[in-house]
């Protein structure tokens, strides 16, 4: 939610029909008041709309912001406390449900539990919510749901329009009074009555002049001051053609030149071990946007299939996935891509897999000698695919060894390397079932590096990206039993854990993990996720050129000092 500042008169509520034109169309116009966007005077009327999830103004929009450092607070000791405390109250919560106890008898324990701390001054329950006030003056508010009612499904997730249309009825209504509204960032918004409109222009005209101000004008021109003096660039959107504008431009390029096929990028080559998880993409880019793409592949090696998606921008991800047969190694597969267009213009491209058969020989010998070593830039994932999946049952055996607990991260990665499909059901639980309570240092990594490895699972197990785009929520993990040092599952370690569900989406190539990015990174989102989706996409850019597997050896390599 956009946060507003406003001076001088408040801004009132409009009407439902309002709420209705803005809901109902991407531009609406408007005359009335005075508008600034950055500094820059923008004239009458006012056209409203939401182009790349930002507000747009006559096809102007704000700068983007340049990105700042956050700074993180360092929990006190009171704040530990407090911290277990919390911790312990939610663990008789769950005791007490598993007792058969109702509701209120529930809240009344968990009361009585919080109320006989020294930490606390009071605790009082409010609707299914206990109200805890500590000796510190802080107070905080838990609420208490039944595991039943937990599992109740989310509500759907607002569209950008839905979640701005309370900013545009604003900006509309304090136009209409005849107000002065200064833009000032997409998060901070000035709005001046009519009745300061005079005081507004002389202040601006002596600003702008090098002239002294009055008391007054200082204070009103306080918040935009800088910006009227030294006014942002503002960004030009671009203007959107209709589908009949695009389709005859089309038409008059074909007549002229022959027309423009789809363009297709797909690795050249590719290579990969029998019997294992396996990905490789395409990527379809038409000159209309618009244009609907049809694409197919042959040649491809049995265990495998085609998932074709179309993302924002009108590009098209086509994604050969699965576990490709042990019996098909050694051996190269030569593959066709083929996308045509509604226009019938074909492009074609091609890429040899490379299939190599596993290892043999002792393979438990070799994986508790490739795990239980210390690697500084993390465990050789060649080395890991090279074993086959023969290896998963000797992995999991390191895992589930609690003297082990030192190379669990290694191990939890080397799974999910392999892209099997039930690895995703070993890492579900070892992260869900496996844990209650505090986990040490060892545990918490892998746990993180679990949830994040994941991502190479989903070629053989699709419904891993819907696991990964709900995880990228911090709301998600609030459930979860388990806690390291002072993150809690209600607070920062949900955003850990969302941010290791964003690195997972990362390294899948895949429409469906594209579009997942391409969506977080439009929706208003805390500072840590922001650094998160930004690096993602960043680096899903390379998985889709190259694979995840290509990516990682890189990283390592240039982490290692080599080129």
């Amino acid at each position: 939610m956009r946060r507003l500042r406003s001076y001088g008169t408040p801004v009132l509520a409009v009407l439902l029909t309002l709420a209705f034109i803005i809901l109902a169309s991407d531009r609406v116009a408007w005359a009335g008041g005075e508008l600034y966007m950055a500094g820059n005077r923008i004239s009458p009327p006012y056209t409203f709309s939401v182009v790349d999830s930002g507000l747009a103004v006559n096809g102007y929009q704000l700068p983007d912001p340049p990105p700042r450092p956050v700074p993180r607070r360092v929990p006190t000791p009171a704040d530990s406390a407090k911290h277990a405390l919390n911790l312990s109250a939610g663990r008789l919560g769950e005791q007490l449900w598993r007792l058969g106890k109702s509701q209120d008898e529930v809240l009344s324990g968990v009361r009585a539990y919080y109320a006989a701390s020294v930490l606390v001054s009071s605790a009082v329950i409010d609707r299914d919510v206990i109200v805890v006030t500590y000796i510190d003056g802080s107070r905080m508010g838990f609420p208490l749901q039944s595991p039943v009612a937990r599992k109740s499904p989310r509500p759907p997730v607002p569209t950008m329009r839905e979640l701005m249309a309370p900013q545009i009825e604003s900006l509309q209504y304090a136009l209409s009074l005849g107000c002065a509204v200064f833009l000032i960032s997409r998060s901070e918004t000035l709005y001046l009555p009519s009745s300061d409109l005079a005081e507004l222009h002389e202040a601006i005209e002596r600003t702008q002049r090098g002239l002294p101000l009055t008391e007054r004008q200082t204070r009103l021109l306080a918040p935009v001051r800088e910006q009227i003096l030294h006014p942002l660039k503002l960004r030009r959107t671009r203007q959107r053609q209709t589908k009949q504008d695009t389709k005859a431009m089309d038409l008059r390029a074909a007549a002229g030149s022959g027309g423009s096929a789809p363009s297709i990028s797909a690795p050249e080559s590719w290579s990969t071990i029998g019997g294992l998880g396996f990905s490789i993409a395409a990527t379809i880019t038409d000159p209309d946007p618009e244009d609907s793409v049809t694409v197919t592949v042959t040649g491809a090696p049995q265990g495998t299939s085609l998932r074709v998606v179309r993302v924002q921008g009108g590009t098209t991800v086509a994604a050969l996935a699965g576990v490709i047969s042990r019996s098909a190694g050694p051996n190269d597969y030569n593959i066709t891509w083929e996308a045509v267009d509604s226009e019938g213009l074909t492009s074609r491209s091609q890429s040899v897999i490379s299939v190599s058969p596993p290892a043999t020989g002792k393979i438990g010998v070799k994986v508790r000698q490739l795990i239980r070593q210390r690697y500084e830039f993390g465990i050789p994932s060649k080395d890991v695919r090279d074993l086959g999946a023969a290896s998963l049952p000797y992995i999991l055996e390191v895992l589930r060894d609690t003297t082990d607990q030192k190379y669990w991260p290694n191990a939890v990665v080397a799974a999910g390397m392999l892209g099997l499909p039930q690895v995703f059901d070993s890492l579900h639980a070892f992260i869900w079932s496996r844990f209650g309570g505090g986990v040490a240092r060892d545990a918490f990594t892998a746990l993180c590096r679990a949830q994040a490895v994941l991502g190479s699972v989903a070629p053989a197990r699709p419904e891993v990206i819907d696991y990964l785009i709900a995880g990228a929520d911090p709301a998600y993990w609030v459930n979860l039993p388990w806690h390291y040092w002072t993150y809690s599952p209600d607070g920062y370690l949900g955003v850990v854990m969302a941010g290791r569900s964003i690195y997972g989406l990362s390294i899948i190539a895949d429409g469906r993990a594209v579009e997942a990015l391409n969506a977080l990174s439009q929706a208003p989102l805390d500072a840590d996720r922001r650094v998160y989706v930004k690096e993602a996409i960043e680096r899903q850019q390379l998985v889709l050129q190259k694979g995840w597997m290509a990516v990682r050896e890189e990283v390592q390599r240039k982490s290692a000092g080599g080129q």
